[in-house]
């Protein structure tokens, strides 16, 4: 269980599939890390949701540490990256977590 972290439903920004072609319509999930005080973005390719044990009604995210990549420091550059770079950093962390 060391190899996966929850996140809230509330820091996933965009929930998506790479289109570009290459990239093997991979699933991912760009969020903000509420592990780093900087509160920089990632985006990550192996997740799931889970029920929270204490309510019913509070879903959260698992994430595997090995298929996360950094993408950028604040949520304004974030906003300023080009899709076809958040879709290869997807792809890559979708490598990086094969290896």
């Amino acid at each position: 269980m060391k190899d996966f972290i929850d996140i809230s439903v509330d820091n996933i920004i965009k929930e998506s599939k790479t289109k570009t072609p290459g990239y093997c319509d991979k699933q991912y999930i760009v969020y903000i890390s509420p592990n780093d005080r900087r509160r920089k973005i990632h985006v990550n390719t192996y997740f799931y949701r889970v029920k929270s044990f204490f309510s019913l009604q509070k879903i959260k995210i698992r994430l595997c540490i090995y298929y996360d990549r950094a993408l950028c420091e604040t949520l304004e550059d974030y906003y300023c990256l080009p899709i076809e770079y958040i879709e290869k950093q997807a792809y890559c962390s979708w490598m990086d977590g094969a290896r």
